[in-house]
């Protein structure tokens, strides 16, 4: 019964594919795919990535295999979370697509939400909201308008800092049709996928009347950010800049000015804690420069 199970979920076309990229998240992984798995009114897949995991991860998702929705896929060497991603993506059959961090939560409800609003709108791309907590304490809530909205990429000067992908519901559709994927970046993969995501939808929703999705800041995530960033990821963080200002090309030149704006004092302030010699903070310096010109 449960192969009959998997061969029937196998044929049919789920609502939405929830792409879960995991390494040695063991701590929280539980109660993340126990979220994913109770939602209602949706069709799912779900579709978890191990990236050579040294924990017992693997063992976590092994107590939820047995539900036909689950998907597991095993990368025999760390690849790291966006090449992870591009797997889910590859491998997906739902008609909308969505990122769990292993280490986050969604509230109940939260997928049919943001289906039902795509569904309404026919939108391909729908953002939802994102509420920050660490244990017990809410810490903040990110979210766009009060009221739902809908229109093209131009007209949500918001969104041209791509940030926060978790938030969004994505058409596969679109995804197909775009060719969007994470690139092969140590920092800013997400921002990149989803300025040439949010550049090809024709159309984009906006609902953020409600939380859909739990961010959290735990001390792991609090100590990434702390760690003196290396030259390698500077250079990263720098590249990931120069694909989204050849994302928004010139028709976007206004968008790329608001995310230029908004990345370059971070990109210096990244620089100015790195260990680097004199001769490497002068060329990742000019490529800085690089991106303030035309």
């Amino acid at each position: 019964m449960k192969a009959l199970a998997k061969l029937f979920m196998k044929q049919s076309t789920p609502d939405v594919t929830v792409v879960v990229p995991i390494h040695n998240k063991e701590k929280y992984l539980g109660q993340c795919l126990a979220s994913v798995l109770t939602q209602e009114g949706v069709e799912l897949e779900v579709i978890c990535i191990d990236d050579a995991s040294t924990d017992r991860s693997l063992e976590v998702v092994a107590r939820f295999e047995q539900d036909r929705r689950v998907r597991l896929i095993r990368n025999t060497t760390n690849i790291g979370p966006g090449k992870s991603r591009n797997i889910g993506i590859q491998s997906a059959r739902g008609r909308y697509l969505q990122f769990t961090d292993a280490d986050d939560l969604l509230p109940p409800n939260s997928l049919i939400r943001l289906l039902s609003a795509a569904k309404r709108t026919e939108a391909e791309v729908v953002q939802g909201c994102v509420q920050m907590f660490r244990q017990e304490v809410v810490l903040g809530c990110v979210a766009l308008y009060n009221t739902e909205r809908v229109g093209s990429f131009e007209s949500f000067p918001e969104l041209w800092i791509p940030w926060f992908h978790v938030s969004f519901l994505i058409s596969r559709q679109l995804l197909r049709r775009s060719g969007a994927l994470y690139p092969s970046l140590r920092v800013g993969e997400d921002p990149v996928f989803m300025a040439k995501v949010l550049t090809s939808a024709r159309s984009i929703c906006c609902s953020n009347q409600q939380i859909t999705y739990l961010y959290r800041q735990d001390d792991d995530r609090k100590g990434q950010s702390a760690v003196t960033p290396t030259p390698l990821r500077v250079a990263d963080y720098i590249e990931h800049a120069q694909l989204v200002k050849e994302i928004y090309g010139e028709k976007n030149a206004k968008a790329w000015a608001a995310y230029r704006e908004f990345i370059i004092p971070d990109i210096r302030l990244a620089l100015s804690r790195a260990h680097c010699n004199h001769e490497t903070i002068r060329d990742l310096d000019e490529r800085i420069a690089a991106l303030c010109r035309p």
